[in-house]
């Protein structure tokens, strides 16, 4: 929505930052794991312990060794975004709306025979464009009825969701059941990007104020993302400290995800806000600053006309 809407430019010191709070994120619970194993012998009951430093180059260069899944997509995402946009803009209707039917009907197959040939990038390609046939032709159909729609996709999508559950029950959580489950839900799933852009629309018609503490809190989600998604923290908060195995059959799971979800968010954005207040008093500040000519040429080259 906003590489699309708003008139934001490529730009080489973004790409930068991204890549540099993406590596200290993953860095520093790297070398922190490691640290409490081998100085403090803090092993967290035999979870995870790093018994050598194989994996430091995975936490160096996250995004080129797929460590984050989401930031590698979208950092090459970013990089064509560019392109992207003054692909559609200069794309009549008639096509758009066709490629966005053609590729649908793949994802309606891949439903069915739990395959999916499109990629996680094709997927952040497909969506951006789906959002840029909804800006750039504001009285359609989708737009117009998004509330209707929205919550036939909410029930479709709890039905679904109902449905597999109780194939996986009846099948006693077999592979075959497992993965059929795992399809419905997974990022090319139709059910998915139906829900995505359904919600996008919603809260895009929302008017938010413009409040200082929502747009930090906003701003820190990235941070969020990377912390809790780090390969061994992961671990050590969904398998240490909530024990998600114990309460798989539990009837306390709903109110254990809340909760749990919450803590994370307040505690992870915490830490998240703190790190990018220090990056941007010291190498966001210098970077900033710097009048770089191959910045200025790399800008020049992908923000085209």
């Amino acid at each position: 929505h906003f590489l699309y809407n708003y008139n934001s430019k490529f730009s080489t010191k973004k790409l930068l930052k991204l890549l540099i709070e993406t590596t200290i994120f993953s860095l520093s619970f790297y070398l922190l794991l490691y640290i409490m194993n081998h100085c403090f012998d803090f092993r967290f009951k035999g979870i995870l312990y790093i018994e050598n430093l194989k994996d430091l180059p995975r936490n160096i260069l996250p995004i080129f060794y797929y460590t984050y899944w989401f930031m590698s997509v979208y950092f090459i995402f970013y990089i064509i975004s560019p392109m992207l946009k003054v692909t559609v803009k200069k794309i009549n209707r008639k096509y758009l709306r066709f490629f966005i039917i053609f590729f649908g009907i793949f994802l309606i197959i891949g439903l069915f025979t739990k395959v999916s040939i499109l990629s996680r990038l094709f997927m952040f390609i497909y969506i951006y464009i789906i959002i840029a046939y909804l800006s750039k032709y504001p009285k359609n159909y989708i737009s117009k009825n998004y509330k209707k729609l929205s919550i036939i996709a909410i029930i479709a999508t709890i039905a679904s969701l109902l449905i597999s559950y109780y194939i996986l029950k009846i099948n006693n959580n077999s592979l075959e059941a497992e993965s059929i489950y795992k399809t419905i839900i997974s990022i090319s799933s139709p059910l998915m990007v139906i829900d995505a852009i359904l919600l996008y629309l919603i809260f895009k018609n929302i008017k938010f104020p413009d409040n200082k503490l929502i747009k930090t809190i906003g701003s820190s989600t990235l941070g969020i993302y990377i912390i809790h998604e780090h390969d061994y923290f992961h671990h050590i908060l969904f398998d240490y400290i909530f024990k998600r195995s114990l309460l798989h059959n539990s009837k306390l799971l709903f109110i254990q995800c809340i909760l749990s979800s919450l803590a994370i968010f307040m505690i992870c954005s915490i830490i998240s806000i703190v790190t990018v207040f220090i990056l941007t008093k010291t190498l966001y500040k210098i970077l900033d600053k710097s009048e770089n000519k191959y910045f200025k040429k790399i800008d020049e080259i992908c923000n085209i006309k």
